[in-house]
C-alpha cells in the first residue's frame, strides 16, 4: 500500500449519508491522495494536509492542496475546519487525548472528526498473536513497528468520550483477512 498516493475509498464507505464539505484537514496526509479523492467527490473550499514529511511524490497532477509539513502537536492552526481526517496516524502519536483536544479546538461549530486506526483485537491479529506466541513487530499492519498505541473499539470510543466528544458511531472497514 502506497500511502503517499492512496485515496483510502473504503474510509468513505465505512461513513456512508455524510456530505463532506467546507474546509477539510488530513492529519497524517502524505502525498494528499485522499484529500484528492474527497476533492473529485465533494464540494470542499478548501483542503489541508499536515504530515511530518510530505513525501516527493505527491498525488498526480493536482494543486488544490496546502500541504503543511509541520509536527501537528506543535502547528499552530490560523484556521478551523468543517471535517477533521486522521487516517491510520492516531497511533503513531505519544499522547492521543492530547491530540484529541487539540482537534476540537481546531474543528468549527458542528465540525465532525472522522479517524481510522487498527483494531488490536482485529481477529487475524490476535490468531496470529496466539499460535506464534509472539509478539512480532511487522513493517505494516496492526503490529507496525511505529505504532506507539494499540486501540480497541472501547478504548478509542472512551478517549474520544474524554476529551468531549459525543455522537460516536464507529464502524469496521475492512474485512477479515486484511490486517490493517
Amino acid at each position: 500500500m502506497k500511502y503517499e498516493i492512496n485515496e483510502r475509498e473504503e474510509v468513505l464507505k465505512g461513513i456512508k449519508n455524510i456530505e463532506i464539505y467546507g474546509d477539510v484537514l488530513d492529519i497524517g496526509c502524505a502525498g494528499g491522495g485522499f484529500l484528492c479523492y474527497l476533492d473529485g467527490k465533494f464540494n470542499i473550499n478548501s483542503a489541508d494536509g499536515i504530515d511530518i514529511n510530505i513525501p516527493k511524490k505527491k498525488a498526480h497532477s493536482y494543486n488544490k492542496i496546502n500541504y503543511i509539513e509541520a509536527n501537528f502537536e506543535e502547528y499552530d492552526f490560523k484556521k478551523q475546519y468543517d471535517f477533521v481526517f486522521m487516517l491510520d496516524s492516531i497511533e503513531h502519536f505519544p499522547d492521543h487525548e492530547a491530540i484529541f483536544e487539540k482537534i476540537r479546538g481546531i474543528l468549527k461549530e458542528g465540525g465532525r472528526l472522522i479517524i481510522s486506526t487498527p483494531n488490536f483485537l482485529f481477529f487475524p491479529n490476535i490468531l496470529r498473536i496466539v499460535v506464534s506466541r509472539d509478539f512480532k513487530y511487522q513493517k505494516i499492519g496492526t503490529l507496525d513497528y511505529t505504532h506507539l498505541r494499540f486501540f480497541t473499539r472501547k478504548s478509542i470510543k472512551r478517549s474520544l468520550a474524554n476529551t468531549g466528544f459525543s455522537n460516536i458511531s464507529i464502524n469496521g472497514i475492512n474485512k477479515i483477512g486484511r490486517a490493517h
